[in-house]
């Protein structure tokens, strides 16, 4: 009786030895479960915030990348509109002198492919301050800076576009230094 008493015991014990290891091994499953969840959660947390600060220069260069886009459409605008002019007066001699070839002097054919010559020194000159302006851009160019006497350059200008002025009965009065240098 006393020995079947202590192997009941002893059978308890066992089963509380038992069951204690049971609950240690499922503690020690729980808590690596929990710490590897722990684990996941922070390098979840991680690459949301890493992805988010990738979306943020995303749109940062997006945004650059519109303003450029922007900036060259603007460029091509001008550029545009400063070829038409000389372009449209080149063509404008070019019909002229085509329509009615047979109808002018000499003097004024000589005139008119003088004056298309100068609008095609003008196209020419845009094209090749284009291509210095894209060199510089580029750092292909090192600008030297000089004085320039500006009222010579208005002056220039002025003379460029004297067609144009004429055929829109435009004039243009000089209300400048005759030596205003920059």
């Amino acid at each position: 009786m006393i020995n079947s008493k202590i192997d009941e015991q002893k059978a308890e014990i066992m089963k509380l030895e038992y069951k204690n290891a049971l609950s240690e091994t499922k503690i020690n499953q729980r808590n690596k479960f929990i710490i590897l969840l722990f684990f996941f959660i922070i390098t979840l947390l991680l690459m949301i915030v890493y992805i988010y600060f990738q979306n943020r220069k995303i749109a940062k260069l997006n945004k650059n990348l519109n303003e450029s886009n922007n900036t060259i459409l603007k460029f091509f605008s001008i550029i545009s509109h400063d070829l038409r002019s000389p372009v449209g007066a080149f063509k404008m001699i070019i019909q002229e002198l085509n329509q009615n070839y047979d109808y002018f002097s000499e003097q004024d054919k000589k005139q008119l492919i003088f004056e298309s010559g100068k609008e095609v020194n003008n196209i020419y000159n845009l094209l090749e301050n284009l291509l210095t302006w894209a060199k510089t851009n580029r750092g292909e160019f090192n600008l030297k800076f000089e004085e320039v006497n500006i009222s010579n350059e208005l002056d220039e200008i002025i003379k460029q576009n004297n067609l144009q002025l004429k055929t829109k009965e435009l004039k243009i009065e000089k209300n400048y230094e005759a030596d205003l240098i920059i």
